[in-house]
């Protein structure tokens, strides 16, 4: 395996450990992540060599989920890379699950509960819309009665400038800003995406945006946005493509 640039080893670093920090030692009974015999506080601020050489330390026996994590992604003594892309791609799939995991099942049904000021103790009994404008690049969350079909909470999630665009990432945040949820920093924080996939748009010539219609190696077949001219069997380098939506859909 090639040796890493230290400019690789330390995204790749910081993905492991944020994956392992996010996914197990907040839900699960790590009590530290250590490597060349120190403890590592944060994701950041480590010398990178391009090997990864980490063990976990446990409160009690490791669960049978967090030994697989750690298996797969740092088993000792193995070179561990894992991408931000992969890294990426499992906030993505959280923000799906967002929709239907914060709805509330009763005697009445599966809805969101929106707090009624004037009565407290009966909310109001809520579906979901989203609004979406890439063009602006904005997802809003309207959330209306079910019968009465009037908006009772609304919230607005707005990508950044320079991030690419997510559907679903943004309903997450919308979706949580409208019910008054705090909003998980991972959605704010994910890794821009590296690996160009059928369905995303890309930027290759300034101010022409492209959808990937397929991927063959390192060629792609695009239709551009603008003016729907079709490209089969374009060649192309990753730092020469600039992925700005990866919903997909």
């Amino acid at each position: 395996m090639n040796k890493l640039t230290k400019e690789q080893a330390q995204e790749q670093f910081a993905s492991i450990v944020g994956f392992l920090h996010r996914n197990m030692i907040e839900d699960q009974n790590v009590v530290s992540i250590e490597r060349n015999n120190g403890i590592i506080e944060t994701p950041f601020g480590m010398d990178y060599d391009g090997t990864f050489d980490l063990t976990l330390r446990f409160s009690e026996a490791p669960k049978p989920n967090t030994r697989k994590y750690y298996d797969c992604l740092a088993e000792k003594g193995t070179p561990a890379y894992a991408s931000s892309q992969h890294y990426r791609d499992e906030i993505i799939e959280k923000a799906k699950r967002v929709v239907a995991d914060i709805k509330v099942t009763d005697e009445i049904g599966t809805y969101y509960h929106v707090k009624d000021e004037n009565d407290p103790e009966f909310p109001f009994y809520c579906g979901e819309d989203f609004v979406i404008n890439k063009e602006k690049r904005t997802v809003v969350a309207l959330l209306r009665g079910v019968e009465s079909g009037d908006v009772h909470a609304r919230g607005i999630a707005k990508c950044a400038p320079d991030d690419c665009f997510n559907v679903h990432i943004g309903k997450a945040i919308a979706l949580r800003r409208a019910l008054g949820l705090e909003v998980p920093s991972e959605y704010y924080n994910a890794p821009q995406p590296t690996e160009v996939r059928v369905g995303d748009v890309i930027r290759w010539i300034p101010s022409f945006s492209y959808v990937v219609d397929a991927v063959n190696g390192n060629r792609l077949d695009l239709t551009c946005v603008e003016n729907k001219n079709v490209f089969f069997g374009h060649c192309f380098r990753n730092e020469d493509v600039t992925i700005v939506d990866d919903s997909r859909e």
